[in-house]
């Protein structure tokens, strides 16, 4: 925009600020966001006060000299409460420069702010790692973060440009910028992305302390197969360098994994069908021990009571008819887990009752003491009594 700006564009900026730092104030300024991305890399994210007003596009350092980031955001509520006012900031920059304490993309930064703030992982189009000392090959000038955070919004882009602060991983804001469509994104990438690293986040932790707000969202494998292919298609594009290296990692060993499940679960059933055949009695309790996490499928489970059902039922006793063996083994289960309850009840009964027998004799031991003093002061007193 520019530094020249009426008293209306003036008023309808101001109204905007009022509402986006209400909103802030209300839901937005405890969060926090802890980030895994699928490069190796993590990131704490949070937004401080004195980041605010930067993101929403107000410059507070030209209303006071020297200002700490700390008053900036005292200061931007000022500015909202017209302290200064249009007209104060009209005797102090001049008639045609109060839109001096604005950025030139303030609107944009407007627009965009309550989502910026709401990180997410479903509009994620890719994070930048960027390091400075890989654009010096490009000739472009360096910008000061650490990562750009770049997501869509419809049809629109936003970046995030975010940098270490105290504390490990620890980062914060320090530009905001959105585009209006992908060409515009695009000649941004042209000057940040050309040697960077790219990747994107697995898992996003957002947690809101005061609110009692905790939420863990994971980023699907449809989401991560797609993000993988702009990945690609952004490295060839942009001479960037894609890496999801930690991510691939994490997925070959779950398929390895899932490889070594299926290869055990063969085992077993070949296990059980050979039971079957020899007409011999399975051990559920054993089975079910050598199952990954002792967790037996459901219809592996009903396999084995048909199995043993059938097999009782051949040495069925010609004067009566007995339960299937799997209901007489199942209720003998749940018996001895009842009885297991009760052993544990009957334990802890003991050490109560122990307890209080300990309780009860240190009360008669207490009890005999004061009965001696009792009888001291008795005789004490019969005795100055006689006097």
């Amino acid at each position: 925009m520019e530094n020249k700006v009426t008293l209306n564009e003036y008023e309808k900026i101001i109204e905007k600020l009022s509402k986006l730092v209400k909103y802030y104030d209300i839901v937005l300024e405890d969060n926090t966001y802890d980030m895994f991305l699928a490069n190796g890399d993590r990131i704490y994210l949070t937004f401080p006060k004195g980041h605010i007003a930067h993101l929403l596009g107000v410059y507070t350092e030209k209303l006071k000299k020297g200002t700490n980031p700390e008053d900036s955001y005292k200061l931007l509520k000022k500015l909202i409460d017209s302290n200064p006012s249009y007209f104060d900031l009209k005797r102090i920059f001049g008639e045609d420069n109060v839109g001096a304490i604005f950025s030139n993309y303030i609107d944009r930064k407007l627009e965009t702010f309550v989502d910026t703030l709401k990180v997410r992982t479903d509009d994620i189009y890719c994070v930048i790692k960027y390091k400075t000392d890989r654009s010096y090959a490009t000739g472009e000038n360096t910008q000061n973060s650490d990562y750009f955070i770049i997501r869509q919004h419809d049809k629109k882009y936003s970046a995030l440009g975010i940098c270490k602060g105290d504390g490990y991983n620890n980062y914060l804001p320090v530009t905001l910028r959105l585009f209006e469509d992908e060409e515009e994104l695009k000649q941004f990438l042209e000057k940040i992305a050309k040697h960077q690293e790219i990747t994107y986040p697995t898992l996003l932790k957002i947690v809101n302390e005061p609110k009692s707000y905790n939420n863990t969202v994971y980023s699907t494998q449809d989401d991560k197969l797609e993000l993988s292919g702009r990945l690609i298609k952004l490295g060839k594009e942009f001479e960037a360098i894609p890496s999801n290296t930690s991510d691939s990692k994490y997925i070959i060993e779950k398929a390895i994994d899932g490889k070594q499940r299926r290869f055990n679960n063969y085992s077993i059933l070949k296990n059980i069908t050979e039971c079957i055949k020899e007409g011999t009695f399975i051990d559920k309790k054993a089975m079910a021990a050598t199952f990954t996490d002792n967790s037996m499928p459901s219809d592996i489970s009903e396999l084995i009571d048909a199995s043993n059902d059938i097999i009782c039922s051949n040495y069925t006793h010609e004067n009566y008819e007995i339960d299937g063996y799997s209901q007489v083994k199942n209720e003998n289960i749940a018996l001895q887990s009842e009885l297991e309850a009760l052993k544990l009840t009957l334990a802890e009964r003991d050490a109560l009752i122990s307890s209080l027998q300990d309780e009860k004799t240190q009360l008669i031991e207490k009890n005999e003491k004061q009965n001696e003093k009792l009888n001291i002061y008795n005789e004490a007193f019969e005795k100055v009594r006689g006097m």
